[in-house]
């Protein structure tokens, strides 16, 4: 019923033209019946017009509850890589400090070597001075 032909008639107009047309040609069409034909042809215009504001809603709410969701979905995204970025922050943060702890550590160790191998020398000097008295 919505669909235009080539002469721009929807199917139900191009019939109702072709009834006035038959009893046009019977002789047999008086003003009530073109009448009653015209109210008919409204009332489908007005039919297929409800019908089209129907469909038109919908689509318009499907559409609506589309961007919804897609706008669901990139908010649940985005606090989705904003608690990845956090954790990642921390993350680095943890290794900056263990790893800051771990070359303190080193350094105090190679100061204990030092001391060592310094106290290893002494050792030794006084061993030799002790043999050579």
């Amino acid at each position: 019923p919505g669909s235009i032909n080539r002469t721009g008639f929807t199917p139900q107009r191009k019939k109702h033209a072709a009834r006035i047309t038959r009893l046009a040609k019977d002789g047999s069409i008086t003003p009530g019946t073109i009448e009653h034909l015209l109210e008919n042809m409204v009332e489908d215009v007005h039919r297929q017009n409800v019908k089209l504001m129907k469909d038109l809603h919908a689509s318009n709410k499907r559409e609506t509850q589309q961007q919804n969701h897609a706008q669901e979905v990139e908010n649940q995204h985005r606090k989705e890589l904003m608690k990845v970025e956090s954790s990642a922050s921390r993350n680095q943060e943890e290794i900056r400090e263990t790893m800051s702890k771990e070359i303190t550590v080193l350094q105090n160790q190679l100061v204990e070597l030092d001391q060592v191998r310094e106290r290893e020398k002494q050792m030794k000097e006084e061993l030799v001075t002790l043999k050579d008295e």
